[in-house]
């Protein structure tokens, strides 16, 4: 079992170091913006240094930047976040590789050279960029080379508790009580918020080129993908903090490790606590009105039993149950629970389905599945009436195929045969191209609309299309093969 001091100091720098990184990179996002001169460049550095407990500045942020890298009494700059990181790392010498060591002193050298602030003087950016690239090496250096124990964890629960303050700090001061309606309302600022909090590119894939505040806000709370928002760290921290608790201390919280609530889901509970009230963040029911978007916010709970009759020995199981993320949906929070515990493990499938599996080695009678979503939804957007007839050259191309290749070939169920080639000709189906492709796809819809009926029992889970077609009659699962097929 680790000492305490050790352990404090692995936290603490872990703690440091995601400081150093979080004000270079705010340093360098608000002397960015300045440039521009403008009102909502004072509006960026105003909103960045209210999120380190910074005073307002109205003339001179090129001090204030030089103040929070360099100023040694200022318990917060990046100069003495970093020494308090080395000194940690000094004391525990023995705990950490040698190349985390190396990294994190040649850091230190480096922002204490007496040439530092020269070098900050003629290029503040470049200066800013490499402290943030060398904070990166120093993180890949300890993940690579030391031991996943408990040391690295300790170090790891400091880096997320200090990564979820700091991104919280940053959202109270734009979503909080005391933001102002027009907070967030320039452009550029909201570039810059998204910039602070490392966010602009994840962001982008995720919701395209429009940035709406409600969006970012619930990007960055809980989007569980993202290594920066509340909800990664909160998954983290209990990650981390469960895989440091020894049975013995498990038990001294009086819960048995398989069994109910466990000591470190803290994070977990308050997550939960944040999706519940969601609603009641401050100004976005107004924003949604105003915008004319009628959203959902559906709560999902799906429970899957099995009973046996005599124990069983081991169950295997992979399970398909969490929401998919997308544009017009978002999910706020996923929790799944197994009984008897087992340890769950991931992956995303081809189609972008988070995929969980487990393996319950100890023999049971029973076995319980639960999960509980909670999704946002919107709308989706309207479909124009007709595309341009060029759409169809584009769906030829390599690129598009190439992207859609396992949809485009032949499998299964939905291949050409000679009932599928009649019905074709006994609707003129061949001549729906003639029109732009979103128009001959909603025609085929139609068609097959009017030209099947759906009737339960006439065909099985594994039945050819020619089963359907030829009695005229089918289910869902039918009519999707019949179309892939003419497609």
């Amino acid at each position: 079992m680790m000492l305490a001091r050790v352990a404090d100091s692995l936290y603490w720098i872990g703690r440091y170091v995601e400081r150093a990184e979080h004000i270079s990179r705010l340093s360098d996002v608000m002397l960015t913006a300045t440039l521009d001169q403008n009102d909502a460049a004072v509006a960026v550095a105003q909103l960045a240094l209210a999120s380190i407990g910074g005073p307002d500045v109205e003339a001179a942020p090129y001090d204030a930047v030089h103040s929070l890298v360099f100023e040694r009494e200022n318990l917060g700059s990046v100069v003495t976040s970093l020494a308090r990181a080395r000194e940690n790392a000094r004391q525990v010498r023995d705990q950490i590789t040698t190349e985390t060591w190396e990294r994190l002193n040649m850091l230190y050298l480096r922002v204490t050279d007496p040439r530092a602030e020269e070098a900050f003087t003629n290029g503040s950016s470049v200066f800013l960029h490499e402290i943030i690239a060398d904070l990166h090496l120093f993180k890949g250096a300890a993940d690579a080379t030391m031991s996943h124990g408990e040391g690295w964890r300790f170090q790891l629960l400091g880096v997320h508790l200090e990564r979820a303050q700091l991104i919280a700090r940053l959202l109270e001061v734009c979503f909080g009580d005391r933001a102002g309606e027009k907070t967030l309302s320039d452009h550029r600022t909201q570039i810059s918020v998204l910039r602070m909090a490392c966010a602009m590119e994840p962001y982008l894939r995720l919701y395209t080129a429009e940035i709406q505040p409600q969006r970012m806000l619930e990007f960055l709370l809980f989007d569980e993908d993202f290594p920066r928002s509340i909800r990664f760290s909160t998954n983290r921290i209990e990650e981390h903090g469960r895989a440091s608790l020894s049975p013995i201390e498990v038990r001294r919280h009086g819960r048995d490790p398989g069994r109910g609530r466990h000591p470190w889901h803290g994070g977990q509970r308050m997550l939960a606590h944040s999706s519940r009230h969601l609603r009641d963040l401050r100004g976005l029911p107004a924003r949604r009105k105003a915008a004319g978007v009628k959203s959902m916010l559906l709560e999902i709970r799906h429970l899957t039993q099995y009973r046996y009759d005599a124990p069983v020995r081991e169950s295997v199981m992979e399970l398909w149950v969490q929401p998919q993320k997308s544009a017009s949906q978002r999910l706020i929070s996923f929790e799944l629970e197994l009984d008897p515990a087992a340890q769950l493990f991931s992956y995303v499938d081809t189609f972008g389905n988070a995929v969980y599996h487990f393996d319950a080695p100890q023999p049971h009678d029973r076995l319980a599945i639960r999960s509980h979503s909670l999704v946002e939804t919107e709308p989706a957007e309207t479909l124009p009436n007709a595309l341009d007839m060029g759409e169809w050259q584009r769906l030829k191309s390599e690129f598009v195929r190439g992207q859609h290749f396992d949809f485009l070939r032949p499998y299964g169920h939905a291949v050409t045969t000679p009932a599928l080639e009649a019905f074709i000709r006994a609707f003129e189906i061949g001549n729906l191209r003639r029109a732009d492709p979103l128009t001959a796809a909603r025609n085929l819809c139609q068609t097959l609309y009017e030209g099947l009926g759906y009737e339960a029992g006439v065909t099985r889970a594994d039945s050819p299309i020619d089963v359907a077609l030829e009695a005229g009659r089918g289910v869902c699962q039918d009519f999707a093969h019949i179309m892939l097929a003419i497609c």
